[in-house]
């Protein structure tokens, strides 16, 4: 596989926009403790990407309520494998170690100003870590956090929607990943989530500030991506049923003879697949489970659907950053990622047999044949893996924006909820140059009327 300089560049750049709140050792630490108070903007220095102290919540089995980690900047970087010479163009993106920090973002959402004073519990708006506007007149901030699947396409909505519309709005969002965020939204320590799957009845009846309205924001593919050296032009194929046995470690080595089999006259080499998987929990990981799941008996029964998984096979990393980056720098390793983290040469992507029987990649095309076979999805009939149609790419889905449905505060409310419109409208203009289809109109119109039944303190509707 031949790369160049410029597609490494434009990889490490992609990866760099989520990078925030990624890298660190971790402990474990209760969800009470959660504290995203402290929300810089994507693209600040890995230090500030979360508060010192904060806690988020890391990987855990399936039935787990997703303990929560403490996130402190590590200076280590793992040094890279050595199973062949890296290029030497390497050496721009070589600074993204699988556990160590990441360089700071080439772009960011905004100039991250002073948030507003914080409601005081027992008044009208309390919540901790909850931010209204501050006194004399002072920007708004809204503090979001979640899903490494939408930072990508945020990071320049975000800061189109400062520019353009809304000079005075400051957004503050740390891509921590869906459960993450569901945790924060949940301990009313942020405005407003992103996840990759709605939330559960179970997570629902958890949140401290009552009932969540869920709203789609954003629609997407996920990219199997691999590290092997293989002819200018050649393509990995597989089907389902082969990449759930390669997460199962059932197949454990390129030539195995399934593998052989679907790439005829490709050559596979004789060597240990390396399986990369997320370690924190993720809505990406949701949506990859539940496309194995809907294709494969024995992923179904052994390990299900979920943002957290009992993995059977390979090592885990954080966020999209952290996967994308691990494979990149692991020979003979396969992994899985949103789209957008596998553009730019540097990471090529499998083309994944559909139902249909033909072999397709993740584009916008693809992406937007397999959403229009489901065009009515709801919070609670929300997946769209492997529909039907020769054109349809099996493992998408939509991303998911949660606020509060009763705001405790009537200006954040208002502000929130006209971002959100916005980010569902007029926003979606910025999707499909990074990676991202834009919502087809009855999803956008879904997402309008969703956000149309959120409120202030009072019962007063946000929206017209």
């Amino acid at each position: 596989m031949q790369l160049s300089g410029h597609g490494r560049v434009e990889i490490a750049e992609r990866i760099d926009i989520a990078a925030s709140a990624i890298s660190g050792t971790v402990t474990v630490d209760p969800v009470s403790d959660l504290d995203l108070s402290h929300t810089p903007p994507l693209g600040s220095a890995p230090g500030d990407a979360v508060q010192t102290g904060a806690r988020r919540p890391g990987s855990g089995t399936p039935s787990s309520t997703n303990p929560l980690r403490t996130l402190r900047r590590s200076t280590h970087v793992k040094a890279p494998r050595t199973a062949r010479p890296p290029d030497p163009p390497r050496a721009a993106a070589r600074h993204h170690g699988r556990r160590g920090g990441h360089p700071a973002c080439p772009r960011s959402v905004h100039q991250h100003g002073q948030p507003g004073q914080h409601d005081q519990p027992g008044q009208p708006g309390a919540g901790a870590g909850h931010v209204e506007h501050g006194p004399g007149g002072h920007k708004p901030t809204l503090t979001g956090a979640g899903s490494t699947f939408d930072a990508p396409f945020f990071a320049v909505a975000f800061t189109k929607y400062q520019q353009q519309q809304h000079p005075a709005v400051t957004i503050g969002y740390p891509a921590v990943g869906s459960s993450a965020g569901i945790a924060a939204i949940s301990a009313r320590q942020a405005d407003f989530d992103a996840s990759d799957v709605p939330m559960t009845a179970r997570e629902r009846s958890a949140a401290k500030g009552g009932a969540i309205t869920q709203i789609p924001v954003a629609l997407g593919g996920e990219g199997i991506v691999y590290n092997l050296s293989l002819p200018a032009g050649a393509r990995l194929h597989l089907t389902g049923p082969a990449l759930a046995a390669i997460y199962l470690g059932q197949i454990t080595r390129w030539n195995d003879p399934a593998l052989t089999a679907l790439n005829p006259g490709l050559p596979l080499p004789n060597a240990r697949i390396t399986v990369v998987h997320r370690s924190d929990g993720s809505g990406t990981t949701y949506i990859f489970s539940n496309y194995l799941s809907s294709v494969d008996a024995a992923w179904a029964a052994r390990v299900g659907t979920g943002k957290t998984l009992n993995w059977p096979a390979g090592e885990g990393d954080e966020g999209n950053p952290g996967v994308a980056t691990e494979v990149d720098r692991t020979p003979f390793s396969i992994g899985y990622v949103e789209q957008a983290y596998s553009q730019g040469l540097l990471l090529p992507y499998a083309a994944i047999r559909n139902q249909a029987g033909q072999y397709v990649i993740p584009t916008s095309q693809s992406v937007a044949a397999d959403a229009a076979r489901k065009p009515a999805i709801t919070p609670a009939d929300f997946s769209i893996v492997n529909q039907p149609g020769a054109a349809s790419y099996p493992i998408s889905g939509y991303s998911w924006a949660l606020v509060y449905t009763r705001q405790p505060n009537q200006a954040t409310g208002q502000t929130v909820a006209a971002m959100l419109d916005w980010l569902t409208r007029d926003g979606q203009a910025y999707a499909a140059n990074n990676g991202y289809v834009p919502l087809p109109p009855q999803i956008q119109q879904l997402a309008r009327t969703m956000l149309q039944q959120v409120t202030g303190p009072t019962g007063t509707h946000l929206l017209g």
